[in-house]
């Protein structure tokens, strides 16, 4: 099975808003993590007995757990972007957009960088 990125991204949008602890926030990406790592196919090679089961390889749960993570990060980024976030100005404010225009921008680039890394 593929990851489909779209629909677990917008399954990731009905969990969010930006006044959540940190705590709140994980309390509910972890079950939707199990939730598409459950939906993952068995990964197997049967010549060399190696054998990834979704509800039970922390490889399978850390995959599903990045991507949510990924979603939710980029998602509530973009939004502050647009509506220029800011607790000191009237909304929208261009610093505010300006500001998570350069957070969302280096987040996205450090999980590119990280695929990157990988691929050597």
């Amino acid at each position: 099975m593929e990851i489909d990125a779209n629909y677990w991204c917008n399954e990731v949008e009905k969990l969010m808003s930006p006044h959540k602890s940190p705590d709140r926030i994980m309390m509910e990406i972890i079950p939707l993590a199990k939730e598409l790592a459950k939906k993952m196919e068995v990964k197997s090679e049967p010549p060399c007995k190696v054998y990834y089961d979704p509800t039970l390889s922390p490889e399978m749960f850390i995959w599903a757990l990045g991507v949510v993570c990924e979603c939710w990060t980029l998602e509530i980024l973009r939004r502050k972007m647009q509506h220029g976030h800011c607790y000191a100005h009237a909304t929208p404010c261009g610093k505010g957009s300006q500001f998570h225009q350069k957070f969302y921008d280096e987040v996205k680039g450090s999980f590119e960088q990280v695929i990157r890394q990988t691929n050597r």
